[in-house]
């Protein structure tokens, strides 16, 4: 920046003492959720306010924040009358470019609220110059892009990812489906602790019965033949689920007499079973395929 250039910016901006009832905040403010106000407040308090807030004025005569949306919070719950502001002069664009890279640059967004922000940026710059702004790279638009499918999740899934009990990354797996889709991986999921492997089988199940419906329409399936192609969805998740816990499991041998036994986890083994025929009942349903469990010892080696 020139020398020139630095003093017309110096010279936007001004220190002053605004009413605090003249303040406003960003009513387009990408951060939704401020944490720990109280505990703010008292600081200010024993401490003062170490950094004014940022503010640019409006038409009506009054003033919207920029940068410091927690201080002002602050000062508000400390019923302080005027607050300590810097004022520049930036148009509505500039003045939320530069909230959003206030807030960016803070590490307490969550995952949907810096994916919104994200989004905010794109409409005045590309994917690759909103990931140097924010501090990705100037090379990781890809990184940029890969956030903003988080917006295409339902609410539903957007909200399990801001309370952190659903990472963003596996909803992203999921924002490919359909509104429908979505719901049903979650009701698939449930409350479970599903490992990225088993939470990707669900959505690509899901993907794959969508998909055929839609290359396919004019052999959309009835409501009862959807219901069950969601309930072999589940199905298959149990199957894995079972499959990984069989494969970690510990056989015992113990000593009966002179003749030793071997006993194995019973009831992880009817589980599988169980399932199974679940399977079987459906494949056979659908498709006419009738299957055993033994199938496999006929087939050839």
């Amino acid at each position: 920046m020139t020398a020139t250039a630095t003093a017309d910016r110096l010279a936007e901006r001004t220190l002053a003492e605004l009413p605090v009832s003249a303040v406003r905040p960003n009513p387009d403010q990408p951060r939704k959720m401020f944490k720990g106000i109280d505990e703010l407040a008292a600081s200010i308090r024993s401490e003062g306010l170490l950094q004014p807030i940022t503010v640019r004025p409006v038409g009506d005569g009054g003033y919207i924040i920029i940068a410091g949306e927690r201080r002002f919070r602050a000062m508000q719950s400390l019923g302080w009358a005027t607050a300590p502001a810097i004022v520049v002069e930036r148009d509505d664009r500039e003045g939320y470019r530069l909230a959003v890279l206030e807030n960016m640059a803070r590490k307490d967004m969550s995952p949907v609220e810096e994916a919104k922000a994200l989004r905010q940026l794109m409409l005045t710059m590309t994917a690759c110059e909103a990931a140097a702004a924010v501090g990705y790279g100037a090379d990781d638009g890809g990184q940029v892009t890969w956030k903003l499918k988080l917006l295409d999740c339902v609410e539903e899934m957007q909200d399990l990812v801001e309370k952190g009990a659903l990472g963003q990354s596996k909803a992203i797996q999921a924002s490919r489906l359909s509104r429908n889709g979505q719901l049903q991986v979650l009701r698939i999921a449930g409350r479970q602790q599903l490992t990225d492997r088993e939470w990707g089988g669900i959505c690509d199940s899901v993907y794959s019965q969508e998909n055929q419906t839609d290359m396919f329409p004019e052999t959309k399936a009835s409501p009862e033949v959807i219901a069950e192609r969601h309930e072999l969805a589940e199905i298959l998740a149990a199957l894995g689920r079972a499959a990984d816990r069989l494969s970690k499991l510990k056989v015992e041998v113990i000593v009966r007499g002179n003749r030793p036994a071997c006993v194995s986890a019973a009831a992880q083994l009817k589980e599988l079973t169980r399932t199974f025929d679940r399977v079987k009942r459906l494949m056979e349903t659908e498709a006419g395929v009738a299957l055993t469990l033994d199938d496999r010892k006929d087939q050839p080696s």
